[in-house]
Parts: C-alpha cells; sequence; structure tokens
C-alpha cells in the first residue's frame, strides 16, 4: 500500500524542540517508529494508545488521532484518502498543551482545534 507522509510545519518545528531539547532519544527513536509503521500499516493501531479523539469532544469533528510516543506526549494525526493513503503529521504535543490534562481546559482545545483545521487544510 502506497502511504504519503505530509509533516506539518508545527510538527517538524516539535520535532526540532524535541531534538534540542537532548536525552529525548527514546521519543526521537518512538516517533520514526511510529511514521515507519503508519507507512506500512496506516489503518492499525501503532500502540494501545492510537486511537480517535472522542467524536463527542472538541477534536472529534476533525476526524484527527492520537499515539502516544511518551507518558505525556502524543502524535497528533490524521489519515485520509484510498489509493495513496495521506498520513498528515500535525503536531507533536502534551495533553497541557492540547488542553486535555488534569484538569481540562476546554478555551485551549479550542484554540488548538482551530490550529489543527488550519494545519488539515493546508496539507490536503
Amino acid at each position: 500500500m502506497t502511504v504519503m507522509v505530509h509533516p506539518s510545519p508545527v510538527f517538524l518545528e516539535n520535532l526540532e524542540k524535541i531534538r534540542v531539547a537532548g536525552n529525548n532519544a527514546s521519543i526521537n527513536r518512538k516517533i520514526e517508529d511510529f511514521i515507519r509503521f503508519k507507512c506500512h500499516n496506516p489503518l492499525e493501531r501503532f500502540n494501545n494508545s492510537d486511537r480517535a479523539f472522542s467524536a463527542d469532544g472538541v477534536y472529534g469533528n476533525l476526524r484527527l488521532r492520537k499515539a502516544h510516543v511518551s507518558d505525556d506526549l502524543s502524535i497528533i494525526y490524521s489519515i485520509r484518502g484510498d489509493v495513496p493513503k495521506h498520513l498528515q503529521l500535525l503536531a507533536v504535543m502534551s495533553h497541557s498543551q492540547l488542553g486535555t490534562g488534569t484538569p481540562s481546559n476546554i478555551r485551549r482545545q479550542q484554540q488548538v482545534a482551530r490550529r489543527l483545521s488550519e494545519l488539515l487544510q493546508i496539507g490536503r
């Protein structure tokens, strides 16, 4: 199956921040593993946390998915199209950045959802 990978500018920026922060070799490796896995199995779950956002939540109507690469960091992505599949890598974010931490922050979720929606439009 052909999978085209489209990293957003935000995703690339997030990767650079992780790289510069140092001591994140395991996170970098997990992100590389995720991309490699999705290129071969785009519809399969990468790990137990790889799932769609709740349909009734702020992110649900965007049809986004997330997969944890650490206890707190998740890859936010979308799979679109038939042949080829398009893997849109939108961001690497923490629960706090997404507004899904404890307590949740609905305003943060709305702000991030608007930004992710814009990134989805750019990637089409």
